[in-house]
């Protein structure tokens, strides 16, 4: 107990590293008592912290909605489904009571601005403060709160340009949600594209001003093509981590859960650079990573197949020597549901292969076939075992 005591203390501080997130995560939802000594642990920290550092209520509201779901179990298993939701988004929330505490720096991202719904559907949240759900496969205009066209909505896509806005529009930033088991993508005014993978939060300008940067700000994974503009660089933000281009198609991973943000250049160059070090300038070429570990604070180069990296805008798994436990993270965004793996010997395998429009079913029976393991699904909690 006193090894789990430590990982429950450095999850409040939000220092977990993926590792201990994984041990974490498997020890709590194991059993009811491991349960509630968590939610205890939880309770007595929000009481030692003063009031406006920490608001128990909220922190539990962005627990219980971090992957933006009902559930609707009865007895243990629906406390079990209410409290697998904190592990879906487990560093997520680790951030946000380091947000609480740290000097402001905006505009940025956190769990405070990621919007979370009881809903699975795309939300976005205008500068103005008119927050909406994006209706699936719909054809229709999205306006602001004055009734004002500022995007066309075109099946699971939203195109802002040729559309006008508030005076303040410069300054106004949108922000949008896509959920787990969801795919979306946005076309920028100035014409640059994005994509965003589940559980990914993108915060974009209606209009970049003129003569300056354009810039956007990234939590989860989005590939990007950039509209060419020598005058405007164009710069995606993912944490403390600067992507800088000019025109160009690349794709940006920084999900709170994984140790790396890692950086795919597909064509064109790009500069990556820690935002605190603006001068550490790291130039990337075509079919080349760029990896920043944030624990170490550190680049590292590689050349790489960038279809296992894109391959998602395809709706394809790609498996290239990835662990157990990366497939899992990948699946529980795809497929929105939680993972809880009970076979630790399984984290030391790696596997490859490739999954096209294939079930969850399919594809972890697939994986079973090389390396045994049984799975029971009870609602949106799958759990794996010997």
């Amino acid at each position: 107990m006193r090894e789990k005591s430590a990982l429950i203390k450095k999850f409040l501080k939000g220092t977990l590293s993926k590792r201990e997130r994984d041990q974490l995560k498997n020890w709590v939802l194991r059993d009811k008592d491991n349960l509630e000594e968590f939610k205890n642990r939880i309770r007595a920290f929000s009481k030692d912290m003063p009031p406006s550092q920490f608001d128990e209520k909220k922190a539990k509201d962005k627990f219980l909605t971090v992957i933006g779901r009902k559930h609707h179990n009865k007895g243990i298993s629906k406390m079990i489904m209410r409290y697998a939701a904190i592990f879906a988004g487990l560093v997520l929330v680790s951030y946000g009571v380091y947000f609480f505490t740290r000097p402001v720096d905006i505009p940025t991202l956190s769990s405070d601005t990621v919007i979370r719904t009881e809903q699975d559907g795309v939300t976005i949240t205008l500068g103005d403060g008119t927050q909406q759900m994006v209706p699936e496969n719909g054809h229709r205009l999205l306006t602001d709160e004055e009734g004002k066209a500022v995007a066309k909505i075109d099946g699971k896509s939203l195109d802002f340009r040729d559309f006008d806005a508030h005076p303040q529009a410069f300054d106004a930033l949108h922000t949008i949600y896509v959920p787990y088991g969801q795919t979306f993508s946005i076309t920028l005014s100035e014409g640059s594209k994005v994509w965003l993978n589940s559980g990914s939060t993108l915060k974009f300008p209606h209009f970049f001003a003129p003569s300056a940067q354009r810039k956007v700000f990234l939590m989860g994974e989005g590939f990007f093509d950039v509209a060419k503009d020598a005058e405007r660089p164009f710069i995606v933000r993912a944490e403390n981590v600067d992507v800088e281009v000019l025109g160009t198609r690349f794709n940006v991973s920084a999900y709170g859960t994984e140790s790396n943000i890692t950086t795919t250049l597909v064509e064109g160059s790009v500069n990556v650079f820690k935002e605190s070090k603006p001068e550490d300038k790291v130039l990337l070429y075509p079919n080349h990573q760029a990896a920043f570990a944030k624990e170490k604070g550190t680049f590292a180069l590689k050349k790489v197949n960038t279809k296992l990296y894109t391959s998602w805008m395809e709706n394809k798994l790609v498996i290239d020597h990835l662990s157990f436990q990366e497939i899992l993270d990948r699946l529980e965004r795809s497929y929105n549901v939680t993972i809880i793996n009970t076979v630790d010997d399984l984290n030391a395998e790696r596997y490859m292969g490739e999954f096209e429009n294939e079930t969850l079913d399919t594809i972890l029976h697939t994986i079973a076939a090389s390396t045994p393991f049984t799975f029971v699904r009870e609602g949106g909690i799958i759990t794996i075992s010997e």
